[in-house]
């Protein structure tokens, strides 16, 4: 299901499509601004089935959403939590713990991410295909070391504007990253 750019949409759908469709594996949220933590609570309740999710630019999710999506949805295999702007190291941790099958995440432009979110996705995260972190200006040389040592199927990594990065990171994505 694809209600990207649905502007109006609010909880109160999103709660009955998690009531509705148990089995929905692929649903795409991105734009969906008004839409809170409770909505995703409930879908992750509701529709454990999930694989693929896009919730970029739902800027209203806290914590709290990542939190239930990790606990409920453990066979998530693509996220995209682009520009969602509150978001902290604490959603990827519990992301990490949760959802084991992740492939691919987009984080770009989002949360206030820093090392300790992507040492946690190195650690559980070692079949990640693809990763874009373009906009997360807390990122250093080692937690990008320590990622592209672990994560080897890595194919897709996006960097951009982020800002800390230097040589030091750079080569070691050169050296470890065949793909």
């Amino acid at each position: 299901l694809s209600l990207d750019e649905c502007m109006r949409i609010t909880d109160a759908a999103i709660i009955e499509v998690a009531r509705y469709w148990p089995q929905l594996a692929d649903l795409n949220l991105s734009g969906c601004r008004l839409l809170t933590d409770e909505a995703i609570v409930n879908l992750a309740q509701g529709c454990r089935q999930l694989t693929s999710l896009s919730l970029n630019g739902c800027e209203l999710l806290t914590d709290a959403a990542i939190v239930a999506l990790a606990q409920g949805c453990s066979q998530l295999a693509d996220l995209n939590l682009s520009g969602c702007r509150v978001l902290t190291d604490a959603a990827i941790v519990n992301l990490a713990q949760g959802c084991p099958q992740l492939a691919k995440l987009y984080l770009s432009w989002g949360g206030r991410f820093t090392d300790a979110a992507i040492i946690a996705i190195a650690r559980n995260f070692p079949q990640l295909a693809k990763l874009y972190l373009n906009g997360c200006r807390l990122l250093r040389n080692e937690a990008i070391i320590a990622l592209v040592q672990r994560c080897r199927q890595l194919a897709d990594l996006n960097l951009g504007a982020c800002e800390l990065l230097t040589d030091e990171a750079i080569i070691a994505i050169a050296r470890n990253c065949p793909q």
